[in-house]
């Protein structure tokens, strides 16, 4: 498995900005805490064997579309963001990234 996160530049109240993800060794999303610009935070993949249709691209392909950051982070990390996210639904975390402008 391999866990990321992303930031993604900010649309609408709709729009997640912030996005946990781990990804099969496809890069299928297995399991995905999506948090919005309110802090709160919505998990995916507890009833799906997918969350996403298509396989993630790679974090440099990702990078380079301009609005996302991607980050690896460890398995303890998403563990972490998944089981907050079922207990308190409220991500106290940075929420932003430092866009280059």
């Amino acid at each position: 498995m391999e866990y990321v996160k992303y930031y993604w530049k900010y649309i609408d109240k709709q729009t997640p900005v912030l996005i946990f993800a781990e990804l099969d060794k496809d890069r299928y999303s297995m399991r995905e805490v999506d948090v919005y610009s309110d802090r709160h935070m919505e998990r995916l993949g507890e009833d799906e064997e997918y969350v996403s249709d298509e396989p993630y691209p790679s974090n440099k392909e990702i990078d380079e579309m301009g609005e996302f950051k991607i980050f690896s982070i460890s398995k303890q990390e998403f563990e972490e963001v998944w089981r907050h996210s079922y207990f308190l639904r409220r991500y106290d975390g940075k929420l932003s990234y430092e866009w280059e402008t």
